[in-house]
């Protein structure tokens, strides 16, 4: 699957709605990320990897990494979230 075609189905979902993991949710706060500052990464990934069917792992411009899925009902769960203050190698 393409960069574009991965970033269209994640973007229908995030229309329709965004959950989060615990974990993610933890992660976000740590790194006083917002939703806004989410969709930001959504719809303009750097890198996707596909692992698995319906579940990418994303990479941000600099410093962000996260693990989305497309769940069965449409809408996107946020697994985990990365967020470092220097940015990833690669």
């Amino acid at each position: 699957m393409s960069l574009q075609e991965a970033v269209n189905k994640i973007n229908a979902a995030v229309s329709n709605h965004i959950q989060y993991t615990d974990r993610a949710a933890r992660d976000m706060k740590r790194a006083h990320f917002t939703e806004e500052m989410l969709k930001e990464i959504l719809s303009n990934p750097r890198k996707v990897e596909e692992c698995g069917e319906n579940t990418y792992i994303l990479h941000s411009k600099k410093t962000a990494k996260l693990k989305v899925e497309i769940t069965q009902n449409g809408s996107l769960l946020v697994h985990w979230f990365e967020y470092n203050k220097v940015a990833f190698c690669c």
